[in-house]
């Protein structure tokens, strides 16, 4: 998992046949999964991860079951060309909530795009649009299991990048009408700006006076007092208005301005 929490180097086919080994068991455990596999153990791992983000896994202690989204995988003999298989990945990007959000935001943002005189979405749009719902950066990597998700649910084909070409996602007919009742019916992430609640107060210099308050009397020049024909102390005086009898606040005053003795 990366620092966006999204899956990445995950395989829906392989997905498809992990459900398929966990309901001959009902329960399996991960270590005993790794084993029935040929593949990377890398890949297995990730892939479990997926799934369980998706919610076709659940996991307790290293031991995966099957949710109702896995059952249904599991019982589909292939994985390619299956409009049940496709049904079940549609509703899995819908409940994931970043897959939804990227989806729909690419849709409703408008970054269809003509490559090779075919309607895709480019890798880049679709790293935008995650980068928003998870607000991290999105790496290539996790951008690329959405696409193949995206494939594995009907929406298009996954095109490795090429020849001056971005990876994308070659969309099928079905994508912009999945999309819209996405967009129809779920929120789309804004963009974040701080509040001003959530700035950092400004600190104050190291050793700088405090300004005193509008209803102070404050005598910020002094007053000169002579000690011994040699020492010149600057008196400050702060008080505050407020707390003084009004004979005593201006005799203050004309002591501060030399006006009295």
């Amino acid at each position: 998992m990366t620092s966006a929490g999204l899956p990445h180097r995950a395989k829906p086919e392989l997905l498809h046949e992990i459900t398929r080994l966990i309901r001959e068991s009902g329960r399996m455990g991960r270590s005993e999964i790794y084993d029935r596999f040929d593949e990377n153990q890398k890949t297995v791992r990730r892939t479990l991860h997926y799934g369980v983000l998706l919610g076709f896994l659940e996991e307790d202690d290293d031991v995966f079951g099957l949710t109702s989204p896995g059952s249904g995988l599991a019982y589909s003999p292939k994985f390619e060309g299956q409009e049940s298989v496709e049904g079940i990945f549609r509703e899995a990007i819908e409940d994931y909530e970043p897959y939804r959000e990227a989806i729909a935001g690419a849709y409703a943002s408008g970054k269809i795009d003509v490559i090779k005189d075919v309607p895709a979405v480019s890798q880049d749009s679709f790293r935008e649009e995650l980068q928003k719902s998870v607000r991290a950066e999105v790496e290539d990597r996790e951008v690329n299991v959405l696409i193949k998700t995206a494939q594995a649910a009907g929406l298009g084909e996954y095109k490795a990048g090429r020849r001056g070409y971005q990876t994308r996602l070659a969309l099928s007919d079905d994508f912009e009408s999945y999309a819209s009742e996405l967009v129809e019916e779920y929120p789309l992430p804004s963009e974040d700006t701080p509040d001003d609640d959530d700035k950092p107060e400004e600190e104050e210099a190291e050793g700088a006076e405090e300004e005193p308050a509008q209803d102070s009397v404050a005598a910020r020049t002094g007053a000169d007092v002579q000690t011994d024909g040699e020492t010149v102390t600057h008196i400050h005086i702060h008080v505050r208005a407020d707390e003084l009898e009004d004979n005593v606040r201006d005799s203050i005053l004309k002591r501060i301005s030399g006006g009295g003795t």
